[in-house]
């Protein structure tokens, strides 16, 4: 979850959105993470808690206010988790946007990937 935070919050191209967005609200902007989607096979209890690292992430960097109403937000973080198996590897990937609601588009997307054997 950190890992993904700081590229977004690395991100040029993202912080200019940011800036815009920011003088257009007069203020932090409003996040909410939704679930992170599980497009495997397995059950991962652990998703719950990656949504968790990523909001106490936004959270810690001061740029955001997190909501539970989406009507409320100016972005929603929603996230893809994969689980690819290839012989003794396992590759657990994690793909997340950030949606811009006013403008019903994609602020920035990231992924992090983990491979073991």
């Amino acid at each position: 979850g950190q890992r993904l935070v700081d590229s977004l919050l690395s991100d040029p191209v993202f912080a200019q959105h940011y800036a815009a967005k920011m003088q257009q609200r007069g203020g932090v902007p409003v996040v909410q993470v939704a679930h992170v989607e599980n497009l495997s096979t397995q059950r991962h209890g652990s998703l719950a808690m990656l949504r968790d690292s990523l909001e106490e992430a936004l959270r810690a960097s001061g740029r955001f206010v997190l909501s539970g109403d989406p009507d409320a937000c100016d972005y929603i973080l929603k996230g893809r988790y994969r689980c690819v198996q290839d012989g003794r590897r396992v590759t657990h990937r994690v793909t997340v946007r950030l949606h811009d609601n006013a403008v019903d588009s994609d602020a920035w997307t990231g992924s992090d990937e983990i491979a073991k054997e």
